[in-house]
């Protein structure tokens, strides 16, 4: 299946991880034990039968704020797996991808979406309150108290943002002049003559008029 130009250690990887994966004891609904890990669903890619001879279930690896990897199910084209496989997480430099199971997953998501029949879960109330607004947009008017409930729970649980709001209410507006830019009107620099070397005064309201006067008397 590795047919592309690849590295000595990523072929042995991929090859690794796939006899590894052809050894997995899978579940009879198609997925992958946990070792029944406390509030952790059983989970693999779920592949339609006819996305099969194209595609590969895989695990993708992040890092969270711990530090810790973990792994979320992902699919990843058979035709391209070398190339997947090769790429690295831009937090530690480790592999993105895998195909065995990953010694640490997420929960499921705990905020389950209550309009209707909609099963969606999130892992956050702000996704939660963005999920119902915008997929829900009717519901979301009828529901907008209790998602400004959810909404002011979410600001007072966040001093950063309390902060930053009462930062922003006891400031003035910011007027409409224009500032100079460091070093962009240097009078040593940009209105020095270059015919004797005069430049303008440090506190020359119009360095520029200055010089042009000046060249004047130079002829130019």
């Amino acid at each position: 299946m590795v047919r592309e130009a690849l590295d000595p250690i990523t072929v042995e990887r991929v090859e690794t991880e796939l006899r590894a994966v052809e050894n997995e004891e899978i579940q009879s609904d198609g997925n992958i034990s946990f070792g029944n890990l406390p509030g952790v669903r059983s989970s693999r890619y779920s592949l339609r039968p006819e996305d099969e001879s194209a595609w590969l279930a895989c695990w993708q690896l992040k890092v969270d704020r711990w530090g810790d990897v973990y792994g979320i199910p992902h699919r990843l084209p058979k035709g391209q797996l070398g190339y997947y496989m090769k790429k690295t997480r831009p937090e530690d430099g480790g592999p993105r991808f895998t195909l065995q199971e990953p010694a640490n997953v997420l929960p499921e998501p705990k905020f389950s979406c209550f309009i209707g029949d909609c099963q969606k879960r999130m892992r956050t109330r702000a996704l939660l309150i963005r999920h119902v607004e915008g997929r829900h947009p009717q519901s979301a008017q009828t529901h907008k108290p209790l998602l400004d409930q959810i909404r002011q729970a979410v600001m007072q649980d966040d001093p950063r943002v309390a902060d930053l709001v009462a930062q922003i209410a006891g400031a003035p507006d910011q007027p409409l002049k224009a500032m100079g830019r460091p070093g962009a009107n240097s009078v040593s620099a940009d209105y020095t003559c270059r015919d004797c070397g005069w430049g303008p005064k440090a506190d020359a309201k119009n360095p520029r008029f200055a010089l042009v006067a000046h060249r004047k008397k130079h002829g130019g």
